[in-house]
């Protein structure tokens, strides 16, 4: 009897995912090379990740702070310090679209063994992707929350009011992961349209100007009040840089918005895989 209870005792010592979970052991590993990948053979490695952003930010803040004079239009309680880390903010939401547009269209065409050798559940390479690009977005948020602590514009009330923000953004990144990744199977000329999306949302998305701007031209505005990218952007620098409330009515919109185009992208997407391997 000895010797039938002492093996179960050291299975339960040592318990693995991989063997018992090879879905997840797999999922897990395609996580980490995202990351990798994204600092692969360059000398600073992960500083990268967070010099990229700063470098263009202050490219930017030269640029339209300094020389155009930009701002988000608080008065005297906004300072060329408050404006940068505005566009900071900005740019950290509009990068979390604009690498999951650029990414997005090429992600099964380079994953063929995933089609058609390897037992793998398809709808999870665009999460996998997209947990790469968040991991990043993460990183800079981080870091702009603690510039925020320095300026001493961050309260709890931001902390609380964040997740509501920053979570409908990131459901939008899956829905559009799986749309693209999905469509572009089909049709690859989905991939020549990517520029202009990504210069659409960089432009339209707030990241120089405030919606208080916006709204004095309606045409625009009425236009513009539609994105969801710069109504979340609107609204983490609300909370974050102005100690304001978010807006409810807005906050509504994006979580439908992220919700609606999550759940869209992942009915396309299981509606067009099983013809995957046939196109490729």
């Amino acid at each position: 009897m000895a010797s039938t209870t002492q093996p179960s005792r050291k299975e339960g010592k040592s318990p693995s995912i991989a063997p018992s979970h090879p879905v997840l052991s797999l999922l897990w590993q395609l996580f980490i090379r995202e990351i990798t990948e994204a600092t692969k053979g360059s000398a600073l490695g992960f500083i990268w990740i967070v010099l990229g952003p700063l470098l263009s930010m202050g490219l930017y803040v030269v640029v339209f702070g300094v020389l155009f004079e930009g701002s988000f239009d608080k008065g005297p309680m906004e300072t060329s310090i408050h404006y940068a880390l505005g566009v900071y903010i900005g740019l950290t939401g509009v990068n979390l679209m604009n690498d999951t547009l650029a990414r997005s269209p090429v992600l099964i065409s380079t994953k063929v063994n995933f089609v058609k050798r390897i037992i793998f559940p398809l709808p999870l390479l665009p999460v996998v992707q997209v947990g790469g690009t968040a991991f990043k977005w993460l990183v800079n948020i981080g870091l702009w929350l603690l510039f925020s602590l320095l300026l001493k514009t961050l309260t709890l009330d931001s902390l609380i009011w964040l997740p509501l923000i920053l979570l409908p953004m990131l459901l939008m990144a899956f829905g559009i992961a799986w749309i693209l990744s999905a469509v572009s199977v089909y049709f690859r000329d989905v991939a020549h349209l990517v520029p202009v999306l990504t210069q659409i949302i960089f432009w339209s998305s707030g990241v120089f100007y405030s919606t208080q701007r916006v709204m004095e031209y309606p045409p625009i505005w009425n236009f513009l009040r539609w994105n969801p990218v710069l109504l979340g952007i609107e609204n983490t620098r609300q909370v974050v840089l102005w100690k304001e409330p978010a807006s409810i009515d807005q906050l509504l919109f994006l979580w439908a918005s992220g919700l609606a185009v999550a759940l869209f992208g992942y009915l396309v997407f299981h509606r067009l895989k099983n013809g995957f391997s046939e196109m490729l």
